[in-house]
């Protein structure tokens, strides 16, 4: 293909926030952590201490990270689905133009072995492939 894969990939991130808001990440297309923020109400002090305690903090990030690498993921698979259909397409067009030129290399070929006065065996399939 022309493209690079870098070229792909750089443009994709994968971003998730959490149900309230809250929490959110972005990770770079190798899945690396680039941005994680934070509302600062999460860290504000209620009558019995914080709102959240550093477990539940915790785990809320760690549910935002993962949510953004599936978000990854899928922009990654349906990318690569992309690139595959437009590969098979640029595939599937040479192999006809391949196949074009064989046909017409054996049409001249026999046609040129009659001018010179040789009847010519017909041409095999050169599309076939051996088993």
């Amino acid at each position: 293909m022309k493209t690079d894969l870098g070229q792909l990939m750089e443009d994709l991130t994968g971003t998730a926030r959490s149900d309230d808001g809250l929490v959110t990440a972005e990770l770079d297309a190798e899945g690396r952590l680039q941005r994680l923020s934070l509302d600062p109400e999460l860290l504000r002090r209620g009558r019995n201490g914080p709102v959240l305690d550093t477990t539940t903090l915790a785990d809320r990030i760690t549910a935002v990270v993962n949510a953004a690498y599936d978000d990854l993921v899928q922009k990654l698979s349906a990318r690569n689905s992309e690139q595959l259909a437009a590969f098979t397409n640029e595939l599937q067009a040479a192999t006809s133009a391949v196949e074009r030129s064989l046909d017409d290399l054996g049409t001249n070929l026999q046609r040129s072995m009659r001018e010179l006065g040789s009847n010519p065996p017909p041409m095999p399939d050169l599309r076939e492939r051996p088993q």
